[in-house]
């Protein structure tokens, strides 16, 4: 035998193992490629808008980088005071801080902008797959795997959030996470999965409130599988002293300030006509038709082709996302994406698994194949909500100078703080967005009217000697906000610039936000800044000599 054929005969062993790692991690590595170039196609388009709540997210994650760059270890909470009087946007203790850390880590990295903050979204959106991948590799194969993950970064009804500076896909990749932790342990007795059940759940947790149907899930596991001996077990009782340490302080500060709020949430919410079948409701359109009819056959046939503890294990996540989310009286449709994995189990089992007779698997293998690129195709056109013009209405503010303390009342405050922030390096500008009324988090939680008057107003326009005024045409709740737009049309006040708001939402076209001077100014009169906290149990009450106003 040559040299050649002894080496190559030396290296069979090795090579065959290279191989098999490659074939074990090609498939993911092409799933997780292809989904980050779909979620990063138009990344760009547009600012911080969603629901509102994306816009608070945005300036969140600025407070952090902030903090990173100054380090107020000995004065955190005066600096977090200051930082909200000069940019009241802040949701520090309305939702917990885990993904505005992340975001924040990544904004002193690459700088301050909607990109990276969608970028963070995209990294929690990895994980998430990376980890569903491998709980239906384990149950079901890899070839449902690919299937599986793939349905789910490419569902539309996902997609939306993870193009988003939101909290719903960071939470549910987080949930997937300890999921597949918390499964292994039951399966293998594995303690450190047990372990890494318990930092994933808890950075869920600390990530988003409605984690917390982990909780019900793991207990209609043991339930399902009769493993009681499990609650009082050591590694178990361990892991959940590891879960209080990490989740307890964070939630006793927010019960301890937030908790009105938090009773709104829970107990009171929005009505609905029937809050037991809101859910159930939405799942055809939150799968798709298709994909709900896969779910419905999947579930219908799951004896012949699943295995009866998975199909169990599935069920009760099912379930425990049912029973968790009917009972929160707050309901919308993007609180219950968590259940979305275990319907596409079902959805893909069927029609990937071995039992497939084989004069069938050329239909199954086409079904799949249509179903794929219908969602790649979908999903490379899909286009987030968005708007623009707030960008550019803040830098027009900072062009003209020291604009000192600006009155704002227009839609999406928090997105103009953002803005503002990024152009403001020095913290020396202040936006005004608490003056004429505040509410707790939504109006229907509670509001009060700060202002009733022109009186009112022109008494706060030269006491805090307000050079600038921001409105818009949109909608407004409050009398005063009229009598704002009012006093602009005076001779005391000229338009300075008008912005169109680009957007692809109809109920956006044809608003534009207004940038007033006033044509005289007042010196600052009044000594402190006050700003009206529904959400806190004080205001915040600042001498504007602190504030280093410009």
């Amino acid at each position: 035998m040559s040299e050649v054929a002894v080496q190559f005969v030396a290296d069979a062993p090795q090579q065959k193992s290279i191989g098999k790692k490659l074939s074990s991690w090609l498939p993911l590595t092409l799933v997780l490629l292809l989904v980050s170039v779909i979620l990063t196609h138009k990344i760009k388009k547009g600012e911080f808008s969603l629901n509102s709540d994306e816009t608070f997210h945005a300036v969140t994650g600025f407070y952090f980088a902030d903090v990173f760059h100054d380090l107020p270890v000995t004065h955190l909470e005066q600096y977090t005071y200051r930082y909200y009087a000069h940019y009241p946007a802040l949701g520090l203790v309305h939702w917990p801080p885990f993904f505005h850390i992340v975001e924040g880590i990544l904004f002193s990295l690459f700088g301050e902008s909607a990109v990276v903050a969608r970028l963070a979204v995209l990294l929690f959106a990895l994980v998430g797959v990376g980890y569903w991948f491998e709980i239906v590799s384990d149950l079901q194969g890899r070839t449902a795997a690919v299937v599986s993950a793939l349905l789910l970064a490419l569902l539309p009804s996902v997609l939306l959030y993870e193009k988003s500076v939101m909290l719903e896909i960071p939470a549910l990749s987080l949930c997937i996470a300890a999921s597949y932790y918390w499964i292994r342990y039951l399966k293998y007795d594995d303690t450190f999965a047990l372990h890494g059940f318990a930092v994933a759940s808890s950075l869920a947790l600390l990530t988003k409130q409605h984690s917390i149907y982990l909780v019900v899930f793991c207990f209609l596991t043991i339930l399902v599988q009769r493993k009681w001996k499990l609650l009082l077990s050591g590694p178990m009782l361990r892991a959940f002293a590891l879960c209080c340490f990490l989740v307890v302080p964070f939630y006793t500060l927010a019960l301890a300030f937030h908790h009105s709020t938090i009773a709104g949430d829970v107990f009171q919410g929005t009505i609905h006509s029937n809050p037991y079948m809101y859910y159930p409701f939405l799942l055809p359109k939150q799968l798709g038709l298709a994909v709900f009819v896969m779910a419905a056959i999947g579930m219908l046939t799951a004896r012949w082709w699943a295995d009866r503890r998975d199909v169990l294990l599935m069920g009760m996540w099912i379930l425990a996302c049912y029973v968790t989310f009917t009972l929160i009286a707050q309901k919308d449709s993007r609180y219950i994406l968590f259940w979305l994995p275990p319907f596409l189990y079902f959805a893909v089992g069927p029609f990937t698994c071995a039992k497939i007779p084989a004069r069938l698997r050329p239909l199954s293998a086409v079904t799949m194949i249509a179903i794929l690129a219908l969602q790649v195709s979908s999903a490379w056109s899909f286009q987030r909500p968005y708007v623009s013009g707030y960008e550019s209405l803040a830098r027009r503010v900072m062009d003209s100078g020291n604009p000192g303390i600006i009155l704002y009342d227009a839609s999406l405050p928090a997105n103009f703080i953002f803005y503002m922030r990024a152009f403001d390096p020095g913290k020396h500008s202040i936006t005004l967005r608490k003056s004429l009324y505040a509410t707790r988090i939504m109006i229907e939680y509670g509001n009060v009217e700060l202002l009733h008057s022109r009186a009112d107003l022109e008494k706060l326009i030269f006491g805090y000697g307000i050079k600038y005024v921001v409105v818009d045409n949109g909608p407004v709740d409050f009398p005063i906000q009229n009598t704002l737009r009012d006093l602009l049309k005076t001779g005391d006040f000229r338009l300075v610039t008008e912005i169109p708001v680009e957007s692809n939402m109809q109920s956006w076209q044809g608003r534009s936000l207004f940038l007033y001077e006033a044509n005289h100014t007042e010196p600052v009169s009044v000594g402190e800044l006050h700003l009206k906290m529904m959400t806190l149990n004080k205001d915040i009450v600042l001498p504007l000599k602190d504030l280093e106003i410009r």
